[in-house]
């Protein structure tokens, strides 16, 4: 009988851990208006990082509040994350861009402050030594 017990025990544990979520807290700061909305995305991928949301794990729309927007992405499974956030100051859902391909809207990225922002330099694990990720970013432009 205690054999019985111990292994649905060990099963139950098992479930729990495949199940492990954490949350990515996300500010966008110093940002020149109240325009507009702010889309962040969470990215389990590098296709479409940074820009296309249609192809980010999750996708939110808030709203900008004294040049600051905020969301907290909770109940994330762990894995590998990056973070890409745009001020869309006119409201049509994309990113303005200038005829070099260079956005004119106030973008950013979790852990990467210039240069080009890839999957590779934004990403972030989140796990069970980190299963809260914390990001304060501020617009490249």
């Amino acid at each position: 009988m205690y054999t019985k017990v111990l292994i649905v025990l060990f099963l139950c544990i098992g479930t729990l851990n495949t199940h492990a979520q954490g949350t990515i807290d996300v500010s966008f700061v110093k940002l020149e208006s109240d325009n507009g909305q702010v889309i962040i995305n969470l990215f389990d991928q590098s296709e479409g990082f940074p820009s296309e949301s249609d192809r980010a794990y999750r996708s939110e729309q808030v709203t900008v509040k004294e040049g600051k927007a905020h969301y907290i992405f909770q109940d994330v499974p762990w894995g590998e994350y990056a973070v890409a956030v745009m001020h869309d100051e006119n409201g049509n859902g994309e990113v303005e861009k200038n005829f070099l391909g260079i956005p004119k809207e106030k973008v950013g990225v979790s852990n990467v402050s210039s240069g080009i922002p890839t999957f590779k330099r934004a990403a972030f694990n989140l796990n069970n030594d980190h299963p809260r990720s914390e990001f304060i970013i501020e617009p490249f432009n």
